[in-house]
């Protein structure tokens, strides 16, 4: 680009927008070749289904059955091969039901950033970081709980849950791979286009108008940041975190590379950074906020190819959100009032 005398904002358009779009999606096809490719395993073995049946009684409970179960312990790997096995699901309702629940599993991508953050703002006494970890995984739990209760009723399932077992057997190599490999290829092509131009678009909000300059409050994202700002002070956000929140709706796994440049620093010195200007509370609420709030556009397009149903992924979305702050204000203002900063 510079060889041909390409303007320099159309250069860093193509390679920090756009290419990072492409990037973006990139990182998602080796976890979801090893998804289909593990998934296949534990289907041709014959496994699958017993852990389905030993695990419904608890499912009913929310509205579900054993596969949802096993669907979501697969999310904690990524979401979005995890919506796409919901297709094993014939029942209309509980399939919906099972995409409203998923992105509620903290996927590795938000993993990388809470083991950042408990380490940067708890890592005194030694096992602190961890218990900060874990007390999201629980919390994780508890949202599907909650999800699954209150709109078990708006997508009722009157499916019954019959399964056959088959004996155990030792997978095909050759058909486990052609599986993974075509899951992962029909994936890059259904939402290659909405993840790149959201983070186009992503881009594009913090470099416009021209000439504007990071940090002078001029750009759209910073203006919009200052919009929120009255929501999301409740919760402790200020803008810089707000905008920070936008990155991660493109993807978590960019999530720190994207403080590092609102912040000016390297990613290698963002935890001092943001020891020195945000408080532990308000990367608790951050952390808690990032756990619960719509996990990537990858997601998103998926859930929209599942249910073709535009309104259920303004569902979706929205009350990830919701729940997102609901929690997060519980989470800051409890900690406020007893002292905890």
């Amino acid at each position: 680009l510079a060889a041909i005398g390409a303007p320099e904002f159309l250069r860093r358009f193509l390679i920090d927008g756009v290419w990072l779009g492409v990037g973006t999606v990139a990182t998602f096809l080796p976890i979801i070749f090893l998804f289909y490719l593990l998934l296949a395993v534990v289907e041709d073995s014959g496994y699958l289904p017993r852990a389905a049946f030993l695990m419904d009684g608890l499912m009913r409970w929310l509205g579900l059955d054993g596969r949802a179960f096993v669907l979501q312990v697969m999310g904690f790997g990524c979401n979005v091969p995890s919506i796409l096995g919901t297709r094993v699901i014939r029942d209309r309702g509980m399939r919906l039901l099972a995409m409203l629940c998923i992105p509620f599993a903290l996927c590795q991508a938000r993993l990388t950033v809470f083991l950042f953050m408990a380490d940067v703002f708890f890592p005194r006494p030694w096992w602190a970081p961890g218990l900060v970890v874990f007390g999201f995984y629980l919390m994780s739990f508890l949202a599907v709980v909650i999800t699954g209760l209150i709109f078990k009723r708006a997508y009722p399932s009157r499916e019954a849950f019959l399964l056959e077992l088959p004996p155990y057997r030792s997978p095909s190599l050759s058909t486990i791979l052609r599986r993974a490999w075509t899951a992962m290829l029909n994936f890059l092509v259904t939402t290659r286009v909405f993840i790149v131009v959201g983070a186009a678009a992503i881009w594009l909000l913090t470099h416009l108008p021209p000439g504007a300059v990071q940090g002078s409050g001029q750009t759209i994202a910073e203006r919009i940041g200052n919009l929120l700002q009255p929501l999301l002070a409740p919760i402790g956000m200020d803008p810089a975190l707000t905008i920070s929140l936008f990155f991660g709706f493109i993807a978590k796994e960019i999530l720190l590379g994207a403080m590092a440049v609102i912040y000016t620093t390297s990613e290698g010195g963002l935890g001092g950074v943001l020891a020195d200007v945000i408080t532990p509370l308000q990367a608790l609420s951050f952390m808690t906020f990032v756990l619960l709030y719509t996990p990537c556009l990858g997601t998103v397009a998926v859930q929209l190819q599942e249910a073709k149903n535009r309104r259920f992924v303004f569902l979706s979305v929205g009350w990830s959100l919701a729940l997102a702050w609901l929690m997060a204000f519980v989470v800051y203002q409890s900690c406020q009032r007893l002292g905890i900063a």
